[in-house]
């Protein structure tokens, strides 16, 4: 088995290899949907190992507009789950 994608929660916490099977891809989050989420969903560092197979990957990155606040979407913040970050613009 060759490494592919390494992902963890922290700097210091173990990293654990994403699987790579035939017809699932991995999807890795980033800072912005850890805000809309209130740290619900956690942004993962990540790493690529190297490997002698050929491999593909796709790069996104989705931004909101300069003049846009981010708060966390509905359902994320509550009186007893406050807001994590202060709202940005």
């Amino acid at each position: 088995m060759y490494p592919g994608v390494g992902c963890r929660r922290s700097f210091s916490a173990p990293g654990a290899a994403a699987p790579a099977n035939l017809g699932y891809f991995t999807v890795i989050l980033g800072d912005m949907t850890e805000r809309l989420s209130n740290g619900g969903f956690p942004a993962a560092g990540h790493r690529m190992g190297i490997t002698p197979l050929q491999r593909y990957s796709i790069i996104l990155f989705n931004v909101l507009d300069g003049d846009c606040g981010v708060v966390p979407l509905p359902g994320f913040a509550s009186e007893e789950h406050r807001p994590r970050n202060a709202v940005t613009i």
